[in-house]
């Protein structure tokens, strides 16, 4: 079979006369090797024999026929062998477009489902949001309303310690606590504070051991209070004022606590890991035994603090704040090392 390809090669080598045949014969050499392979190939090379062919001396016109000739007969056997001889135009669909378009049609459906999907989450997030929220405000404002009731028809305020309606005040305090959101339990804590409900000695609700976590408090006044144990961790508590409160072992971790006033408040025990104590005033406050750790002091007045035994490992704070302190003796320097009495004496003593 593969010599008959040859035979015709040799044959269409003298009479290649227009470029019409050079393509006859590019047909022939690169078509033939693929229909070698399927059944009939020597009746194709009969057929392809049959044609007639133009002698030397026909016109140029005869070849060109001569040659388009070939050269359809060529293709057609081409297209004959592939599949695609007598097909119609839905089998040109069926066949090409058909099966191209099917992965598209998935890839598009793909994207078109997972953008709805993702849409619909987010509102269906959105719609959640909403319903967290009112409800949070629903909280509050029974709280108010509870709380207003106390105070003004059951005689809140001058009701013994032991009283039944300060335990329902504690109670009702603690539990809206939990389920508010940071603004909110801002708002409760200005309520109380102006109800006078709250206090140092012998207060009518207590916050020792509060969830005042991202409580949004700035500017607030708590001074005086007796904060001990409470939970103010990521609270925002700028320019509030703390003096002379009580705030041991109350965890103030990453809080923001800037520019707040903290003059004589009781820090001992507390934990203030990474919180921002950026140019608050601490001048006579006890931080004693205190979790300082990446504590920032950038620009605080720390005038006779007592940091005795704090750690303040990777703490934000120059040498020279600490010059001011009462007391820094055996705490944890930022750099690691602790604090002794030889080093003390030399800080105390340097210009």
């Amino acid at each position: 079979m593969f010599g008959s390809v040859l035979i015709l090669i040799v044959k269409f080598r003298h009479k290649v006369t227009h470029a019409s045949n050079l393509g006859l014969l590019s047909i022939v050499v690169l078509g033939f090797p693929i229909i070698s392979f399927s059944s009939g190939i020597s009746t194709s090379v009969e057929t392809l024999d049959t044609i007639p062919v133009a002698s030397d001396g026909e016109n140029k016109t005869s070849n060109r026929f001569a040659g388009s000739e070939k050269i359809d007969t060529a293709i057609s056997l081409f297209w004959d062998y592939l599949g695609f001889k007598d097909k119609t135009l839905w089998d040109w669909l069926e066949n090409i477009l058909i099966p191209l378009l099917i992965p598209l049609i998935v890839v598009g459906l793909s994207v078109f489902l997972g953008r709805e999907a993702r849409s619909f989450a987010k509102r269906a997030q959105h719609e959640r949001d909403l319903a967290a929220d009112r409800s949070r405000e629903e909280a509050l404002r029974a709280y108010l309303e509870r709380l207003t009731d106390l105070v003004l028809k059951e005689k809140l305020k001058e009701s013994p310690i032991d009283s039944p309606e300060r335990a329902v005040a504690q109670a009702h305090t603690f539990a809206a606590l939990r389920s508010l959101d940071g603004t909110r339990k801002g708002i409760l804590l200005r309520f109380l504070q102006e109800s006078r409900l709250l206090a140092k000695i012998n207060p009518i609700i207590s916050l020792e051991g509060a969830d005042l976590t991202q409580a949004s408090l700035a500017g607030a006044d708590l001074g005086g209070l007796s904060m001990n144990g409470v939970d103010l961790r990521h609270a925002v508590l700028d320019e509030a004022i703390f003096q002379e409160t009580d705030l041991q072992y109350a965890d103030l971790s990453n809080s923001s606590m800037r520019e707040a006033q903290l003059e004589r408040t009781d820090l001992r025990y507390a934990i203030l890991h990474q919180a921002d104590m950026s140019e608050a005033n601490l001048i006579d406050a006890n931080l004693s035994v205190a979790d300082l750790t990446e504590a920032i002091f950038q620009d605080a007045t720390i005038n006779n603090v007592n940091l005795f035994r704090a750690d303040l490992s990777d703490a934000k704070i120059e040498i020279d704040q600490l010059r001011d302190a009462e007391n820094v003796l055996e705490a944890i320097l930022p750099d690691g090392t602790e604090m002794d009495v030889e080093r003390w004496n030399q800080l105390k003593k340097s210009p």
